[in-house]
């Protein structure tokens, strides 16, 4: 392990309190954003009685789900990007990360990251859960470099590679 690589948690903490001071109540504004994108979600799914069966059953409106889906990707973009200017100590707006989606392109691809790595931890976890956890940690920053590289600058398996090299050798 390269010394250059530790992290000390005092001065990171220390960092982080201090952001979080200074930007507390657009971090409470962003919570419940994504609590209103969150309720859109569940708003379509409850328990129904069944009239002709008598039984009790779920419903849930699959597009109304993946709207909220698509939608909380596209602020999670923004969100990160607005995260990584205050750790960069540039001022950003909090109505940044509503327009922070460079293209298409750039929201596909952080769907695309999404969805294999989702995958890949999937698969790992059938292979007795502590792979999946390995994985997961392992993966865990190839959706941040695909976002802060404007998605068209890397491409999404070296995301995915670039993660895991990241975090070679603080996984376990």
């Amino acid at each position: 392990m390269r010394k250059d690589n530790i992290l000390k948690i005092n001065d990171l903490f220390s960092r982080s309190w201090e952001i979080y001071k200074k930007n507390w109540f657009n971090f409470i504004l962003i919570g419940l954003i994504f609590l209103l994108v969150g309720a859109i979600g569940g708003y379509s799914s409850g328990f129904e009685f069944n009239n002709l069966t008598g039984d009790v059953v779920y419903n849930t409106s699959a597009i109304v789900r993946l709207i909220s889906w698509l939608l909380t990707t596209y602020l999670s973009i923004g969100i990160i990007r607005y995260l990584l200017g205050l750790i960069d100590g540039k001022k950003t707006k909090l109505s940044s990360i509503f327009n922070n989606v460079d293209s298409i392109a750039h929201f596909a691809f952080v769907i695309l990251v999404g969805l294999i790595s989702g995958f890949l931890i999937a698969f790992g976890t059938l292979l007795f859960i502590i792979p999946g956890v390995i994985v997961m940690l392992g993966l865990m920053f190839s959706k941040y470099i695909i976002i802060e590289n404007k998605g068209g600058n890397v491409e999404v398996l070296d995301a995915i590679k670039g993660s895991w090299e990241i975090t070679k050798g603080f996984r376990w």
